[in-house]
């Protein structure tokens, strides 16, 4: 039995009886597993602090993403044609600044604290858009805010969509306003298509963004430290690609074909010497 850790059920952002009780599940579980598999070493950590698994029971193996997706829709002329196709679609100008996220609308996404950092970048960036690719629970809730803070026309609900290495290619900025996490494909698929990205500090997304030299990475809520960020990369487009380039760094992690061979030779080592797959 081996169990992948894509973030734990429980945070503390919850109840405390409700978080202990997911936690003594977790623990009930690790009893009849043989193995953990943590997505980010934050995940790994915590697991062993908490005793739900000692550390020769847990590997490392990064959630893996279809890289080159996103580095082709944001490469040369496909780039290109990606930021003008989006912006004809929102019925914005060609050189319109577009910031986005793209998450679910869920709590844990926090997608209300996208609106309130919308509303502040708004006002000093007028020619500024900004997008969601996503749906969920909290739509009703982040249409009535954007309408209270008067970001009518100005924010942009795309729903579910099928195009996302395009609709990532045609943004300025990714600004992820994560409460937690595991570990956030989001941010990998950025850095592949060279958008800088402002997010909240939590739990996986530290594995990967380093606060000034890959990105810039705040404490949730950070409202106004996303803000500032998002200004800053608007403001400075040098800062901007110096920031996208250094953090391509880390992509080799996330490649999915590199995720399917570590977990193949996991899988085998745990069904024994001599084993093959078919």
């Amino acid at each position: 039995v081996v169990h992948t850790i894509h973030g734990y059920g429980f945070h503390d952002a919850q109840p405390w009886p409700l978080s202990l009780a997911l936690s003594g599940m977790e623990r009930l579980a690790s009893l009849v597993t043989a193995r953990f598999i943590a997505v980010s070493r934050a995940n790994l950590e915590q697991g062993i602090a908490l005793g739900l698994f000692t550390r020769d029971r847990v590997s490392l193996i990064r959630s893996g993403v279809r890289l080159k997706a996103f580095e082709e829709a944001a490469r040369g002329g496909a780039g290109l044609e990606a930021r003008a196709a989006m912006r004809h679609e929102l019925g914005l100008p060609g050189d319109a600044p577009l910031i986005g996220m793209i998450a679910c609308l869920k709590p844990q996404k926090s997608p209300l604290t996208f609106v309130e950092v919308a509303a502040r970048v708004a006002r000093d960036a007028p020619a500024a858009a900004f997008v969601i690719a996503g749906d969920g629970e909290l739509r009703p809730e982040v249409e009535r805010r954007a309408r209270e803070l008067g970001l009518s026309g100005r924010l942009h609900l795309l729903g579910w969509r099928r195009d996302i290495p395009r609709v990532m290619a045609s943004l300025d900025v990714l600004l992820h306003t994560s409460l937690w996490e595991g570990l956030p494909r989001v941010l990998p698929e950025a850095m592949a298509a060279s958008v800088p990205v402002v997010a909240t500090g939590v739990d996986g997304t530290r594995d990967i963004l380093r606060d000034g030299e890959t990105g810039i990475v705040c404490a949730p809520p950070g409202v106004d430290g996303l803000a500032a960020g998002v200004k800053r990369l608007l403001q400075d487009r040098d800062c901007a690609r110096t920031l996208a380039a250094r953090a391509k760094a880390v992509l080799p992690e996330f490649d999915i074909d590199g995720m399917v061979r570590a977990q193949e030779r996991l899988y085998l080592a745990l069904m024994g010497p001599g084993t093959n797959l078919p």
